[in-house]
């Protein structure tokens, strides 16, 4: 019974750098802010965050994406912020180990409470789990490599984004290029692709 929201953007050519927000609406109608002002925690921009989904197992806990990498909340307070150090989240200039752009642009969470996330516009693994125990899973990127340009860091004009699961545990998500632009489905039991 609440309605979360975040107001970012980040595409290669659109930067806006708005700083990083998250409003949470609840059923009678009072707004509550998340923590903001996190840069000063981290020493890294907290801009552009864009997507956002609450825990299943406990709807206090709270993961938000965006320019700068991943942010756990609980209860309106970061816990936790993953980027290059403690993740296998990558910056999206391969040959820069630059915190301001780490690019998480589609998460979600599984049933099971494991947190699914795309990092897209760089060349290493772009499908990552975090899963509930706090362990990472790279999933096969000869995988997406199959698909050509259309999830190909040299592709800088494109994101993935959008991750939705279906009652068949087929994990969805979207890319946005002008010259590819495509709707992609995961088996997560069979690791295929269509």
């Amino acid at each position: 019974k609440k309605l979360y929201t975040c107001g970012g953007l980040y595409q290669p050519l659109v930067d806006l750098q708005r700083p990083g927000t998250i409003q949470v609406l609840d059923e009678n109608n009072n707004w509550t802010i998340y923590e903001d002002r996190i840069d000063t925690l981290t020493h890294y921009s907290y801009v552009d965050i864009d997507c956002i989904d609450t825990d299943p197992t406990d709807n206090d806990h709270v993961f938000a994406g965006g320019r700068t990498g991943l942010y756990e909340f609980l209860k309106g307070k970061l816990i936790k912020a993953y980027s290059i150090d403690n993740s296998e989240l990558k910056s999206t200039f391969q040959d820069n180990l630059d915190k301001n752009y780490v690019i998480v642009n589609a998460l979600q969470f599984d049933k099971e409470g494991n947190l699914w996330m795309v990092q897209s516009l760089n060349n290493y693994n772009k499908l990552l789990v975090l899963n509930k125990n706090g362990s990472w899973e790279k999933k096969d990127y000869d995988l997406f490599n199959t698909f050509g340009k259309a999830l190909s860091g040299n592709n800088a004009l494109g994101n993935a984004r959008n991750l939705y699961f279906d009652s068949n545990d087929y994990l969805w998500f979207v890319h946005d290029h002008y010259d590819t632009p495509a709707i992609y489905r995961y088996d997560t039991k069979n690791n295929e692709y269509d």
